[in-house]
């Protein structure tokens, strides 16, 4: 770019609405393409082979992130943002953990395969794994929030059958009393 900052590139997955937003924000020549889930473990697969091949061959990305709904109930989903690669180290979350990690990482552990093989067998498995658990999260926050509109709406279709059955019955009765009035009015 002009002032020195490279543009993000953007792939979604799932249905058109991200597409609209990546339009909006991002060039489109830059975007990674869109993808509709069908079958999410084959769509993570394939979306974690194109980032590796992108981030090892190509050399094409500095980071990749991942963004996507995270299911906390049928009520409330909330927004991650997560980086896949570069890998990072997990942090402990207590001083003993730490500790025994600092102990642990002194051990020198021997291996049959090559530290380089293992990492990249288990590199793709990683990051298909964690675009898998992404998809289900989301596909699992989207059926919470279609499930809270459609019990949404139906109660708001229950009201309105109500209040509309009321007025009909209102409107009936002032019928019925007006040729009621009628009736003994032209008998009198």
């Amino acid at each position: 770019a002009e002032d020195g900052l490279i543009a993000p590139a953007v792939g979604a997955i799932g249905p058109p609405s991200p597409v609209l937003l990546m339009n909006a924000l991002v060039d489109r020549q830059r975007t990674n393409g869109l993808h509709h889930v069908d079958r999410p473990l084959a769509e993570a697969i394939e979306v974690a082979r194109d980032v590796i091949k992108r981030f090892t061959e190509d050399e094409e990305l500095d980071k990749a992130f991942l963004i996507y709904n995270e299911f906390k109930s049928v009520l409330q989903q909330r927004v991650v943002v997560e980086q896949l690669l570069p890998v990072s180290r997990a942090k402990s979350e207590t001083n003993d953990a730490s500790a025994a990690s600092q102990q642990g990482s002194q051990i020198d552990y021997i291996y049959e395969q090559p530290a380089a093989e293992m990492f990249g067998q288990l590199l793709p498995r990683l990051i298909q794994t964690q675009i898998f658990r992404a998809l289900l999260e989301s596909i699992a926050s989207e059926q919470g929030a279609r499930m809270t509109a459609m019990d949404s709406a139906s109660k708001n279709a229950s009201e309105l059958i109500e209040t509309l059955t009321l007025n009909m019955n209102r409107v009936r009765q002032a019928a019925i009393t007006n040729e009621i009035i009628e009736v003994v009015s032209g008998a009198a």
